[in-house]
């Protein structure tokens, strides 16, 4: 793909899985007016911005909140072996985590990185 590279800030080495897709279209916005996105994401600008200015420069991707909130893919069953960490509601628990299965926002690469983002953060503790 020519231009810019999208991506959602989690789960860290997923790509482009988590970006917000209507009728399997990527959804793409404008950092500056973050009009497009559902409710429960954000505008995420690209790794590079485009060389127009009129051309959209992000992509909606889930807010931390609802990363937190969304359930966790287990893949221990289904090749899962990478260990990770999601939000179970209460705390961080390990999971084993497939980069190649559907997954969730709720991944983060470590138990301090989950705590952060769902517990200190967001005022679960």
């Amino acid at each position: 793909m020519d231009g810019p590279a999208f991506t959602c800030p989690l789960p860290e080495g997923s790509g482009s899985q988590m970006i917000y897709r209507n009728k399997s279209q990527i959804t793409f916005c404008k950092t500056e007016s973050n009009d497009v996105c559902p409710i429960d994401y954000e505008c995420i600008q690209a790794l590079s911005p485009p060389y127009d200015e009129n051309t959209p420069d992000g992509v909606c991707c889930p807010t931390r909140e609802t990363s937190c909130a969304m359930p966790i893919a287990d893949h221990k069953n289904d090749g899962g072996r990478l260990r990770r960490w999601g939000f179970n509601g209460h705390r961080c628990v390990a999971f084993s985590w497939n980069p190649e299965r559907p997954s969730t926002a709720n991944n983060f690469k470590t138990k301090l990185h989950c705590e952060y983002s769902c517990i200190n953060d967001l005022g679960f503790l």
